[in-house]
């Protein structure tokens, strides 16, 4: 049941992350007074680093343990998009943060699916990894919520960056519990 709340948890970080950074970083980088055409193609460059990232997740989860490769990327992925709050004023800094803000949520996205679908017995394991992807969905209904509170409460664009890192921070440290969670349960021959 614990691992089940902590892969909840997760997955609801997760989901925040994802969808309240494209959401709100063409507003958000309008509001800092770039153009919408530069704020868009910021948006295309998470985005673009998002494809890559998940796709290479698969590759790299077949040769370096998942809840590392998960750790890591979260906590990268944390501090890239704090820097795309910290480099508005600097496009070619901005787009490589954003590229690889992108690369990194979205791998830890993809991978967080990998682990889910492991930390389930087989005859558990499409309603396990369903309930978890459904549960975080909730994240990306709330993360834009919370962001647009920021907004209205007059916050600088910089500061809701670090705000909207904040749930890859927590999404680390839920994936650490759950893999110490995890390693503690005995093997299973079925």
């Amino acid at each position: 049941m614990r691992s089940t709340l902590l892969l909840w948890g997760a997955s609801f970080m997760t989901w925040m992350t994802l969808v309240v950074v494209a959401f709100w970083t063409p507003p958000l980088l309008q509001k800092a007074g770039m153009s919408a055409r530069a704020a868009a193609s910021v948006l295309a460059f998470n985005n673009a680093g998002g494809v890559v990232g998940t796709v290479l997740i698969g590759v790299i989860l077949g040769w370096i343990r998942p809840h590392s490769v998960l750790i890591t990327a979260f906590l990268v992925s944390a501090v890239l998009i704090a820097a795309m709050g910290m480099t508005i004023g600097y496009f070619p800094g901005l787009a490589i943060a954003a590229v690889f803000a992108g690369f990194f949520s979205s791998a830890a996205g993809g991978g967080l699916i990998a682990v889910a679908a492991g930390a389930y017995p087989a005859d558990a394991r499409a309603t396990g990894v369903g309930w978890a992807l459904g549960l975080g969905r909730l994240g990306s209904i709330l993360g834009p919520l919370g962001a647009g509170f920021l907004v209205a409460q007059a916050w600088q664009v910089p500061r809701i960056y670090l705000a909207m890192a904040c749930p890859a921070l927590l999404a680390a440290g839920l994936v650490t519990l759950l893999a110490r969670e995890l390693a503690s349960r005995p093997i299973r021959t079925t």
